[in-house]
């Protein structure tokens, strides 16, 4: 109830007092709690080692309330396994606390922030659905900028010929695609920059115009946000992370904030082992008794006997 429903430890005394009848404190919920998450570390180990072996991963992070103080959720997954993990920092100082992302070697797909181009991955993927976000905000303050409206058209043209190519079984885009929109990509990059001139000495003009640094970003990492289209490993966009950090969101939402940063780390260690489980078809309250049962359970694993 306090984790996958979301409902608050308060609530939940009040049904046990008030629909049950049973005289159970808000104490007991807290221990409960804390006393299962303690039994999640075999648990969490399984979903770090498979995520280990994933050609591709999603990261992203959220901002979390926890003794009045603002903390962070760091979320690593992929489509059959989540991680996550609270941090008083958001940086890549609080994302080495999950003694994960310093380590892994693959692809990583993100949002484009700072932080994570400091990690040694084999190769970075961008979101592009914050990207057509951004060229849409282009366009509605200023729509004379014929460039954006014009990448968009292009985007979503890579996305249509990714998908009809995967359908025939390509792995990869073929030479002629590559050459082709690659020539479309760098001549609306120019034509963005072009209309959006500001010398660079004047670092304040350049601040404020976004278009122009929507423009020159696109540029700078033009070959991480093409991947999705070199290698069809590599999605569209970062939905999966999206998705995975949501229920944190619906938590703040419905229960307020949490009391202690020990209790939210619990809520990220408890939703990553019930999260993964989902995406294997376990139901919930199998993988809760499996894991009171015996510690090193691993819940997923229920799915293939």
């Amino acid at each position: 109830m306090n984790t996958y429903c979301a409902v608050s430890v308060n609530k939940i005394h009040e049904f046990f007092m008030s629909v049950l009848k049973l005289p159970v404190s808000t104490g007991f919920i807290h221990n409960a709690v804390k006393k299962y998450a303690g039994k999640l570390d075999y648990a969490i180990s399984s979903i770090k080692t498979a995520i280990y072996s994933a050609p591709v991963v999603h990261v992203d992070e959220t901002g979390v309330r926890a003794s009045g103080e603002t903390t962070w959720l760091h979320n690593v997954s992929t489509e059959m396994y989540t991680y996550q993990h609270v941090s008083e920092k958001r940086g890549q100082d609080g994302m080495r606390e999950g003694d994960f992302l310093q380590h892994y070697k693959g692809i990583v797909i993100h949002d484009g922030w700072r932080p994570y181009w400091k990690f040694q991955f084999e190769a970075h993927g961008l979101c592009y659905a914050h990207i057509l976000r951004e060229l849409q905000g282009v366009i509605d303050n200023n729509p004379k900028q014929e460039w954006a409206e014009l990448m968009i058209w292009l985007l979503c043209k890579m996305k249509s010929t990714k998908e009809k190519l995967m359908d025939t079984g390509k792995t990869s885009a073929s030479a002629y695609y590559c050459r082709l929109y690659k020539g479309y990509w760098q001549g609306l990059i120019y034509q963005g920059q072009q209309n959006n001139p500001i010398e660079y000495s004047d670092k304040r003009k350049r601040k404020w115009n976004i278009a122009r640094r929507l423009a020159d970003r696109l540029n700078e990492y033009s070959e991480d946000f093409c991947r999705f289209f070199w290698d069809f490993r590599v999605p569209f966009d970062n939905n999966q992370a999206e998705r995975d950090v949501r229920h944190v969101k619906v938590k703040i939402k419905v229960s307020g904030c949490f009391r202690s940063l020990e209790g939210a780390k619990e809520f990220a260690k408890i939703n990553s082992v019930l999260s993964t489980a989902r995406k294997h078809g376990i139901a919930v309250i199998d993988t809760i008794m499996a894991t009171l049962a015996q510690a090193s359970c691993i819940p997923w694993a229920l799915a293939s006997e």
